[in-house]
């Protein structure tokens, strides 16, 4: 755990993703940031107002997300929540009953995906 931390703290794998709620009354396009902690594999959200410039508000603490949300009891299993994995451009995860699709991610994170997976 030491070398984990000493390796990974304070990088964060930033990805911007969109919640298209507009199918229920009132919903919106609601504009995330999912930063993705490598040194514990938590996940925290902001949404941003209107757009990815807009005003910042939290819409999830930091904490580890199960891929499938059913009940508390998902919430004990450490092995089946999201990972790095799951997280790259293009994909679609379900955070809490939230499909949220990712569209972008920042600098830091294309160049440690490509460094850990050759991936552009």
């Amino acid at each position: 755990v030491k070398h984990r931390f000493l390796t990974y703290d304070r990088k964060v794998l930033r990805f911007y993703a969109v919640w298209d709620d507009r199918a229920n009354i009132f919903g919106a396009r609601h504009y995330i940031t999912v930063r993705f902690y490598l040194f514990d594999y938590s996940i925290d959200c902001q949404e941003f107002e209107g757009s990815r410039t807009g005003k910042k508000s939290r819409f999830l603490v930091r904490q580890r997300v199960p891929k499938r949300y059913k009940s508390l009891d998902d919430m004990k299993d450490d092995t089946n929540c999201i990972s790095m994995d799951d997280l790259y451009i293009g994909a679609r995860i379900n955070i809490f009953g939230k499909d949220i699709f990712i569209y972008d991610c920042d600098d830091f994170t294309r160049r440690y995906y490509h460094s850990q997976f050759g991936e552009p």
